[in-house]
């Protein structure tokens, strides 16, 4: 009884392991199909990069691909695969395709705007650390007036001082300190200056070409019946680099002569004498300042002429006069007012060289024209007079 039953189970092992062995066969058998079926349906790819494209084919096209060699009847009836239209998707490698950016370049705007930003940022920060300090610095002393309350301050007693006298320090001989002397500097004020006197010193170098007038009064001082009334006139001057000036001058003066021997009814009790002195005169000028002493000398013609103002009335005697050469010297005082203004007070003695009347026996012993018996062309006389001469 007991080997019928180890009969029995060793052939249903039997049995088992034989409907196993041909399960795994006939399992294997379709799976191989199935992976047959899937490479001719999907090609291998090639390793290496790129892109992938996926293409959507039909069945008919993916069995006409798989099997080449047969043909398909479209009268017969389609597989049912094929007839359930599945899609199919074949992958195709595509060849690498590089995609380049264009570059960004930024303006000056752009930076600037980065810098200010940045600037911000960074003053933002610090502002918020400088309140942060501050927070942290308050909640000390607050803790600190908290938690350790200030105790009553106590004044120190001052300390005895103690005078130390000091101890008399050796005598030294002082060292002899040599001095080496110091370049001289000239500042940027005397340098000015400098300037301005050079250029002052080349201004009056230069020669002056003015213009101007005078004013003043004639005299014959020798005698004592000849009074002068006034004197007028112009200038020209040229004033040469050397300080040397040549000046030309046309004065006209006035004189009342009163005759001490005059006859009744014969001459005039006064006649009147009208002078033109037309003069040359080279002069020298001292200094170049302000003000300058002037010296020189006068070469010149006179005009004389006379005219009957007061008589008896019975007899007129006629007008007469006469032209003399007279030379003399000059002195003066010039002030220079400004650049171009020039004020100048000079006095002029002129002494007779010759002369000749227009009708000499008017000049007989008694006549007006006479001085006591002497003639007035042959005295000497003297101009006094103001000036300004106005430069360019």
């Amino acid at each position: 009884m007991k080997t019928r039953s180890l009969y029995v189970t060793g052939l249903m092992f039997l049995i088992t392991a034989t409907s196993t062995a041909v399960l795994a066969a006939d399992y294997n058998k379709g799976l191989k199909q199935e992976l047959d079926d899937v490479e001719q349906m999907y090609p291998k790819r090639q390793r290496g990069g790129g892109e992938i494209e996926i293409t959507k084919i039909k069945a008919p096209e993916v069995q006409a691909a798989a099997q080449p060699n047969v043909i398909i009847n479209q009268n017969q009836p389609m597989p049912q695969q094929a007839q359930a239209q599945q899609p199919v998707y074949i992958l195709q490698q595509q060849p690498p395709t590089n995609v380049e950016a264009n570059t960004v370049r930024e303006t000056k705007a752009d930076v600037l705007r980065k810098q200010r930003e940045e600037v911000e940022r960074q003053n933002e920060m610090k502002l918020i650390e400088k309140i942060e300090d501050e927070r942290l610095n308050a909640e000390k002393d607050r803790a600190e007036k908290i938690f350790n309350p200030q105790q009553p301050k106590v004044e120190a007693t001052p300390a005895p001082v103690v005078v130390v006298q000091p101890t008399p320090a050796p005598i030294q001989q002082p060292v002899p300190v040599v001095v080496a002397p110091q370049p001289e500097v000239v500042s940027a004020v005397q340098t000015i200056k400098v300037e301005e006197a050079v250029k002052e010193e080349k201004k009056d170098e230069r020669s002056r070409f003015s213009i101007g007038a005078l004013a003043g009064i004639g005299s014959y001082a020798s005698v004592n019946n000849v009074s002068g009334a006034y004197a007028l006139g112009g200038i020209v001057e040229i004033e040469m680099a050397n300080r040397i000036a040549v000046e030309g001058t046309v004065a006209y003066s006035t004189y009342d002569i009163k005759n001490i021997y005059a006859y009744s009814y014969s001459s005039a009790l006064v006649t009147t004498l009208n002078q033109w002195n037309i003069d040359a005169a080279v002069k020298y000028k001292f200094l170049r300042g302000t003000v300058t002493p002037v010296a020189g000398a006068v070469l010149g013609f006179t005009r004389r002429d006379y005219s009957d103002r007061i008589n008896y009335g019975y007899y007129t005697n006629s007008t007469t006069g006469s032209n003399a050469f007279d030379g003399g010297f000059l002195a003066g005082l010039d002030v220079r007012a400004s650049d171009n203004l020039t004020i100048g007070a000079d006095v002029r003695y002129l002494m007779n060289i010759s002369y000749r009347t227009d009708n000499p026996l008017a000049y007989g012993y008694g006549n007006s024209y006479n001085i006591g018996t002497t003639p007035l062309e042959s005295l000497s006389y003297s101009i006094i007079s103001l000036n300004t001469k106005l430069s360019f």
